[in-house]
Formats: structure tokens, C-alpha cells, sequence
């Protein structure tokens, strides 16, 4: 499908969105929120493309997927009030739901439209089965990174304006303590993408973002990072100690280690 369509998919999501607008001040700040980080999510994709010399069709298939992969995420917040898939729905399968009620993608042919609700499907799973075709690994792979880019915008945003803008639907009203979780720091040392099921403190989840530098799967990914401080602006907001520095020092340099390792355009 040529990409002059895309306009018209895009004007599909944005009429969905508004459907959630709400005058509850709250509400409207997070379906604003989910609105935004689909379009900068969108435009990870199309650079993380253009990094690969992708063909114009796999571009459109990666806008797409990008464009779509959170729709769930409006019903989510609106029925549970909250972001949190533990406690109310995966807001992935609820977006492969959405997609395939409505019919939104009946203008694409069947064999794109698979590609992009299985990218969408897996795109928040801890691992990508292996079972996917090539195709389909190579488009979620695109859509994790791009997606895992921009929470790290939002994240580290909010950190910076956290004590005066309180929004718990962000850190899921996890504990604001001291605490942290030593597993999470041993996994960033093993060069382990860790689990949520040890993410107890809002420290935690602050770590376990650290953690997803280890399945980042394109070296422009991990040069945004370094770009935009995601990685310093994060470590502002830790405790001050050795376990903090440790984890510091060990993922700057591996992510030095991988830029120097990086011949190809994948790790």
C-alpha cells in the first residue's frame, strides 16, 4: 500500500482519541499523554527506518504499527483509570481487539495486516517468540525500540517536574520510598533485561526502565539515548549511592562496548 494512505490512517487514530476527551482534568492529561507518545513513537519508527535503508513499504507497515500499537490504551484508561496492565487489561491484546473490531486496517491487504497486529501483539511481551516469520521480527523489533525510546522521554520528563505535577498513573502508584530492589540491580550488572514482577517502589520501576537498554535491538536506538540523557536524567532521580554508581558506570560502558562491536545495522 503506498504510503499517501497513511494520512488517512492517521486521521482515523486521531478521530478514535478524541472520542476519550474528557473535562476531568485527569483524565484528559493521560489520554493527551497516550495521544502524544503514539505520534513521537510514530516518528522513532520513521528515523530507526531511515537508519536501515528500509524499503517504502516496510516504512509504512512500521508507521502503522506505531500509529496503532497503544490504541488500546485510551479504553484502558478510561474503564480501569489506570496504565497499569497488571491490574487491568494488556493493553496490547486490548489494542489487537480494537484493531479487529472496528476493521480498521481492511483497506491493507491481509498479509500486512498480519504483520502489523502481530508486531503490535508482541510489542510489550518480555521477549518476541521465535516463532514469528522474519518479516514480523524485524517490524516489532522497529516498534520496541521506538516505543521504548519515547516512554523514556515521558519517564524521565516527568521526573524532572514530578515534585510539583503529580501524576501517580505514570509511576502506577507504586511506593515512593528508598527502597530498591537488589535483584533489578544485579540483573542491570549481568546485562539482564529484568521482570516486573520485583518492581515493589517507584525506585524499581526507575531501574527497570535502566534495564531496557539491554534489548534495545538498533544502534541509532541506543545513540538517542545517549543524545537525549535518558540514562543521566534517570540517575537523578535514584538514591545517591554505590549500587547507583556501579549501575551507571556499567551501562555507559555497555553501550560504549556495543557502538564499538556494531558492524551491522542490528545487535
Amino acid at each position: 500500500m503506498p504510503n499517501t494512505n497513511f494520512s488517512q490512517l492517521k486521521k482515523v487514530f486521531l478521530d478514535y482519541t478524541k472520542k476519550f476527551y474528557s473535562k476531568n482534568s485527569e483524565v484528559q492529561q493521560n489520554i493527551i499523554l497516550k495521544e502524544e507518545h503514539t505520534l513521537r513513537v510514530l516518528n522513532n519508527a520513521e528515523i530507526i527506518c531511515d537508519s536501515l535503508d528500509c524499503s517504502n513499504n516496510l516504512k509504512f507497515l512500521a508507521k502503522v504499527s506505531a500509529l496503532f500499537h497503544d490504541i488500546g490504551r485510551f479504553e484502558q484508561f478510561s474503564k480501569y483509570n489506570t496504565f497499569d496492565d497488571s491490574i487491568s487489561e494488556n493493553h496490547a491484546k486490548l489494542s489487537v481487539k480494537i484493531l479487529e473490531e472496528q476493521n480498521i486496517l481492511s483497506e491493507l491487504s491481509k498479509e500486512e495486516s498480519k504483520l502489523i497486529i502481530d508486531s503490535i501483539r508482541v510489542h510489550n511481551m518480555f521477549k518476541i517468540p521465535k516463532e514469528y516469520s522474519k518479516d514480523t521480527l524485524l517490524l516489532s523489533k522497529i516498534l520496541r525500540d521506538a516505543d521504548k525510546l519515547d516512554i523514556l522521554k515521558v519517564v524521565t520528563d516527568y521526573y524532572e517536574v514530578m515534585d510539583k505535577d503529580k501524576n501517580s498513573a505514570i509511576e502506577h502508584n507504586l511506593p515512593d520510598t528508598k527502597q530498591y530492589s537488589k535483584v533489578i540491580v544485579q540483573d542491570i550488572l549481568n546485562n539482564k533485561n529484568s521482570e516486573n514482577k520485583y518492581v515493589k517502589t517507584r525506585n524499581d520501576m526507575r531501574l527497570m526502565k535502566l534495564t531496557w537498554i539491554f534489548d534495545i535491538n538498533f544502534p541509532i536506538t541506543l545513540k538517542l539515548i545517549l543524545e537525549r540523557k535518558y540514562i543521566e536524567k534517570t540517575m537523578k532521580v535514584l538514591p545517591k549511592n554505590e549500587d547507583m554508581e556501579k549501575i551507571y558506570q556499567h551501562i555507559i560502558m555497555y553501550i560504549k562496548e556495543c557502538k564499538c562491536k556494531s558492524t551491522n545495522k542490528t545487535f
